[in-house]
């Protein structure tokens, strides 16, 4: 991969974070249909109550025509959880596409809570998929560790979408190997959608298991990406966070 010199990376960095700001385009006619298809699935009988509460502050079917997911793709989740998208984005995508969930390796982590916690919640994720099998036909689970992060065959996916795992990579200093491994997945043209807790350019590091749009710019740019848009759709103020879309060049 060519890399940019560390000067250029900034000042790029530093111009896509005022990129579009005050423009705030129409949504096409495309984005229109994949929240309206997304919407359909809001309420469906597979999905938890406490899955459901949550989709006033998550906005998933904006969230996901903003990041263009279209029902044809294969498409590959960070971590799922309780703010993930399994639930929408497996139904979604089953006639056309894939869903592929990247969960942690719980023999990868540092102590024996993390790793029964871990355990537990990829059991939960499977059971749901096998409990339901019309809704997540097109699912799968692999498994994943951060500080060697393999997410499947190079140039396999249309789409990544990550949300709420950014900080935890700076924090644990895993993030220049995830952006890199999610650069390597996604085929040519593919989109890397980004929800995470946000504070101020220029704020100093992290800040409450917060970053700065400055600095997600920055590591997604040094791994090869082009920054493409940002959206408010899940800004405010007590649980304000950036939505960035990115995409690997075309070869």
């Amino acid at each position: 991969m060519t890399r940019l010199p560390a000067l250029v990376l900034i000042a790029v960095a530093l111009a896509a974070c005022h990129h579009g700001d005050d423009t705030k385009p129409e949504p096409g006619k495309q984005s229109r249909s994949i929240e309206k298809t997304v919407g359909k699935l809001l309420d469906g009988d597979w999905r938890t109550p406490a899955s459901i509460a949550r989709d006033s502050l998550r906005h998933p079917a904006p969230t996901l025509a903003f990041l263009a997911i279209e029902p044809s793709m294969t498409v590959l989740e960070i971590r799922p959880g309780d703010d993930g998208y399994a639930d929408l984005l497996a139904p979604y995508l089953r006639k056309h596409g894939r869903y592929i969930a990247a969960v942690d390796y719980p023999a990868s982590l540092g102590d024996d809570q993390s790793r029964a916690s871990a355990t537990e919640r990829n059991r939960i994720l499977r059971d749901t998929f096998a409990a339901h099998p019309d809704e997540y036909a097109s699912a799968s689970v692999i498994e994943f560790t951060a500080a060697a992060p393999e997410l499947g065959p190079p140039q396999s996916v249309d789409a990544v979408l990550s949300v709420d795992d950014a900080h935890a990579w700076v924090a644990a200093g895993n993030d220049a190997r995830m952006f890199e491994a999610i650069f390597e997945v996604l085929k040519p043209g593919g989109v890397f959608g980004l929800v995470d807790a946000r504070i101020a350019d220029g704020a100093a590091g992290r800040s409450g298991g917060a970053l700065s749009e400055q600095q997600v710019i920055g590591l997604a740019l040094k791994a090869g990406f082009r920054f493409d848009q940002r959206s408010e759709i899940n800004a405010g103020a007590p649980n304000d966070r950036m939505t960035l879309r990115f995409l690997k060049p075309a070869e």
